[in-house]
């Protein structure tokens, strides 16, 4: 008897990977010197730009450090595009 596909499976699985971008994302915003935790309300904001600045000092090391600060969600968005549609190119040669 075969199996009924699980509704449930693609909706984890998006579930995950929306979790692993909040993950990511917060990560990014420590790295570029903004602190989210410390804004409870706009008059929080001067000091977030206050901090930004001063770990980025210039338009070189902003982009420095935003460089790094995405590195690591870059490659992994590439690896997942690149293996999902691997996946795909299989599921359809098998049809």
């Amino acid at each position: 008897m075969a199996r009924a596909p699980r509704k449930t499976s693609w909706i984890s699985a998006v579930n995950n990977q929306v979790t692993r971008v909040k993950i990511d994302t917060l990560s990014m915003v420590k790295d570029m010197g903004f602190n989210h935790q410390a804004c409870k309300s706009w008059r929080d904001v001067p000091h977030l730009l206050q901090n930004f600045s001063k770990k980025n000092k210039s338009p070189r090391a902003f982009f420095r450090n935003l460089d790094l600060a995405t590195y690591d969600a870059r490659e992994r968005l590439k690896w997942n595009y690149k293996m999902e549609g691997h996946l795909a190119c299989s599921r359809l040669k098998r049809r």
